[in-house]
């Protein structure tokens, strides 16, 4: 209640019956907020004795032909947790076969370091840089595929998966340094 009349909401809430003792009181003693009061309940009295209005006839039969559910209805919440899951384990999946923790097969496509037998560190061989050739980097894994390697090109560069650095270097040994840089994981 504010300190000249009650507000909307108290009214109504007076109309109601439901209000507290001091808003009651200050419509008892209000003439402003008594007529009020006296207005909305007898819009309560008109509405609650009009008779029920029926639906026109086409709106009546598409309604009744919509379907009708078989069960409760569903709260956002039971919808929104498997999905927030999924995308989680999406996100856990993409990163995990991004960093190597795929299958060997995986890795081996990808140039992806394994991961200890453990599984939550990676082993400590690094990549060695063998060095960079004029590209595509696309067309010097084609070049190492047919020498027998297992190359694979990622954007400007190029990652030879289980190969041997001295090996790798006899075979780029006669294309021209370029900006395509060449690694080898052991």
């Amino acid at each position: 209640m504010n300190d000249v009349h009650l507000t909307e909401a108290e009214l109504l809430d007076v109309a109601e019956g439901v209000a507290g003792e001091a808003a009651r009181a200050h419509a008892a003693a209000c003439p402003q907020c008594g007529a009020a009061v006296a207005d909305a309940e007898r819009g309560k009295h008109v509405l609650q004795s009009a008779a029920p209005l029926e639906a026109p006839p086409r709106l009546a039969d598409a309604i009744a032909g919509l379907p009708q559910r078989s069960g409760p209805r569903r709260r956002p919440l039971t919808i929104a947790a498997p999905a927030a899951i999924a995308v989680a384990g999406a996100i856990a999946a993409a990163v995990v076969l991004t960093t190597g923790g795929g299958t060997p097969a995986h890795r081996a496509d990808t140039g992806a370091a394994p991961l200890s037998a453990g599984g939550a560190s990676r082993e400590k061989a690094a990549p060695a840089a063998v060095r960079s050739v004029a590209g595509p980097a696309t067309a010097v894994a084609a070049v190492l595929r047919r020498a027998g390697f297992t190359a694979v090109a990622k954007g400007p560069s190029l990652v030879v998966v289980h190969g041997d650095a001295a090996a790798v270097a006899r075979v780029l040994a006669r294309r021209p340094n370029g900006s395509v840089r060449v690694d080898v994981r052991p």
